[in-house]
């Protein structure tokens, strides 16, 4: 009676282990592989995505192709065949670009950071989607896309699929 019982403990214990939702990280494999390190650079305002050392924030500004608006787009897979996207920042240690959805505005936007590039928080991890002139990028956990205030800050927002939620990835 008891081996039966430790042999259901052990089924269980393998069952969640093999449906555990595990990131693999894996080399970039699309256009960006050829170049590691480019800009993103909002559509609609031709402005650049710029990370700020000192504080972590992220705002958009004029592209001087400087370090600090350098970025890496790689992709993580899970066990389960879900594919994300990370954003490395250049020149911060270890920073990812990250949705805040603990820092969220009276309207509903969160505040976008770079925090440490950890796969198992999923604040890290953004879908892309094809927009129609460019890439949409939306935050993996909250679906909210990434975009810009009326003060140049980098923030998440519902998606409506209009140009300034939309990035190009130049070199």
């Amino acid at each position: 009676m008891q081996s039966l019982v430790r042999i259901r403990y052990l089924a269980a214990a393998l069952s969640a282990i093999a449906s555990a939702s595990v990131l693999m990280w894996v080399p970039p494999v699309t256009a960006e592989a050829s170049s590691p390190w480019s800009y993103l650079e909002n559509y609609h305002l031709g402005q650049c995505l710029h990370s700020w050392p000192a504080d972590l924030n992220v705002t958009v500004a004029n592209c001087d192709r400087g370090m600090f608006e350098r970025w890496k787009v790689a992709y993580a897979e899970t066990l389960n065949g879900s594919r994300e996207f990370v954003i490395f920042a250049d020149g911060i240690l270890n920073g990812c670009l990250h949705d805040d959805s603990a820092d969220v505005s009276s309207d509903g936007a969160d505040a976008v950071n770079v925090a440490a590039c950890n796969p198992a928080d999923h604040s890290v991890l953004w879908t892309r989607i094809r927009g129609d002139v460019a890439w949409e990028y939306r935050d993996y956990h909250t679906g909210l896309c990434l975009t810009y205030d009326s003060y140049a800050n980098a923030i998440t927002w519902r998606c409506n699929s209009n140009h300034a939620e939309q990035w190009t990835l130049t070199h």
